[in-house]
This record gives structure tokens, sequence and C-alpha cells, in this order.
């Protein structure tokens, strides 16, 4: 074989990553003698031709006019990379981030990273809050003495443990809003989906001129340490003292004390655990209800040793 000409039959050019993927150039490509960088454009595979537009695409995020043509492969054995000229600016793929360069030089990845990376393509949206699935629940509170109410919150989540702590975050233009701050309390009840039409009616009126449990077909039932009610059809329900409030922005933030829990008796299991997976318990992402689905593992089985 002529020098610094790869065949396919030379495995020795074989480049080979460290997940086990393997590639090779095409025959014919032209290596310059002992260098293993290519004299001519290397011919691509589909898969770094992937990678090459990959390159393209981080290299055009500085700003300024790139080409990138193959320039050389490494063939050493140990992993396969795609390295690739770049004109004037230059970007290295590392773990994941891309570090810009100053000067003109070779960068790489490997094959079957630049693959992943292409088949996990991103695109930049404006901030928001895209966190989901959340918990939606319906939240209880009211003035003794008054008609209690009812309202649907998906902002809310765990805080501590010790103390148990949750939070809610309402907007001040809600009516139950006030009724929080007025009593320093509230319930958090979690529905099922037999009450997800309550649940969404509750989100879309107002407890000013409705009464929600009535409207929703709800009935409020005596909680044990606050005055505002529990919703005796949701599985769930959690006493709160209101401990601190926080105004960080367009909701006010309601950090409370569990001080209470009420749950279904149906759905206690021996050793006190509770039946989630019966209860059908409701989520929501962005404008849509799910429920609690299929369960696929548990907390720590991924280092689990396996029984023998």
């Amino acid at each position: 074989m002529a020098e610094g000409t790869v065949d396919d039959s030379c495995t020795s050019w074989v480049s080979r990553c460290s997940c086990g993927c393997a590639s090779r150039p095409k025959s014919g490509s032209v290596l310059a003698p002992g260098t293993g960088a290519a004299t001519a454009p290397l011919p691509l595979s589909p898969s770094a031709g992937r990678a090459a537009a990959a390159f393209r695409r981080a290299a055009s995020l500085g700003g300024e006019p790139v080409e990138i043509t193959p320039a050389s492969f490494s063939i050493g054995g140990v992993k396969g990379v795609l390295a690739v000229h770049v004109s004037r600016v230059s970007w290295r793929y590392s773990g994941t981030r891309l570090n810009r360069r100053g000067d003109i030089r070779r960068t790489g990845t490997p094959f079957c990273e630049a693959t992943r990376i292409m088949d996990h393509k991103k695109t930049v949206w404006k901030p928001g809050t895209m966190l989901a699935p959340v918990p939606v629940v319906l939240i209880s509170c009211g003035r003794p003495g008054e008609r209690p109410n009812l309202i649907t919150v998906a902002w809310v989540g765990t805080v501590c443990s010790e103390p148990p702590m949750v939070s809610i975050s309402v907007r001040p233009e809600r009516h139950s809003h006030d009724l929080i701050r007025d009593t320093g309390e509230f319930v958090v009840n979690l529905p099922g989906a037999d009450q997800a039409w309550a649940v969404d009616w509750c989100g879309v009126v107002s407890g000013r001129d409705k009464d929600k449990f009535a409207g929703a077909r709800l009935t409020p039932a005596p909680a044990r340490e606050v005055q505002a009610p529990i919703v005796a059809e949701c599985p769930l329900a959690m006493e709160c003292r209101v401990r601190q409030v926080l105004t960080p922005g367009s909701h006010t933030v309601f950090l409370a004390e569990v001080v209470a829990v009420q749950a279904e008796a149906a759905l206690e299991r021996p050793g006190g655990r509770f039946a989630f997976e019966e209860t059908g318990l409701l989520s929501y992402a962005h404008g849509h209800y799910y429920v609690l689905g299929r369960q696929i593992g548990h907390f720590g089985y991924s280092v689990r040793k396996k029984a023998t």
C-alpha cells in the first residue's frame, strides 16, 4: 500500500472510540506521511457529516464568518476523532461546554459523541417557568364565620423535611391571597383524576362571587389543626400554617409548616405506606392535566446490588 493511503482492508487505521463504536476513513483518502493529517478533503460518513454540521453551527455562535472543512482524522486506536479546520475562530467541544479559541487550530469530538449531540438538538427559548410536570392541588382557605374558598395552584413544592414545610405561590389579585394572608392558614388538598373537572373549574372562576365548594360539587370537612376545611373527596390533605411570606415578583410565596396530614384510610398499606399508585394523582404541564403514571423505579434502585 502506498505511503499515506488508507485502504479499507488496513485495520490498523480503524478508529474506535471509548463507547466501542468504530469508524474509518473511506478508501482512497490521502494522509500526509507520518502525521495522519489529510492533505485533501476527507470523505465523510453520514455520522461524520452530522458531526461537521454540529461544529459548523457551534462555530457560527461566535457571530463571525467561518468555514469548516475536514482537516484530519485521529487514528490512534484509542478513540475516533473527527477533526475540522475552522477559519478565523475555532471551537472545541469538551464534556458539555463549547470553549471558544482565539486562533486557528484543529478541533474535534468523538464520532459517537457528535452523533449524540445531533440526536438531541436544542433550540434556545426565552427564559420562562418550564419546570414540568408539577403537582396541581386544591388550596382550601377562609376566614372564621365566612364561606370557605378553594383555589387551584400548580406553583407548589416541598421546602424542607424538618420541620415539614411546603410553599405555594399565589398572585396578589386572587381572592384567596388575602384569605391566606389574613388567617395564616390553608390546606393543600391533593386531587385525583375524579376531581380533574373540579380542579380546572376552581382555577378559572372567582370565589368572590361563587361558592366554589358547591359549584365544584366538593365537600368541606373539618381539619384537625387549622380552621380552613379539607376537601373530603381528595385522597390526601396537608394542613398548613404560614411561617414566612416572600414577595419575589408576580406571585406571593407562602412558606408554611405542615401541622397535620389527613390520608384516605382505604389507601393506607402495611408499614405506614400510602398507596399513591392507586390515587390517580393529577399533575400539570403548561396548560394540560396528567395522571400519575406507572412506576419505573424506586429511590436508590440505580445502585442497589442485584440479588444473586
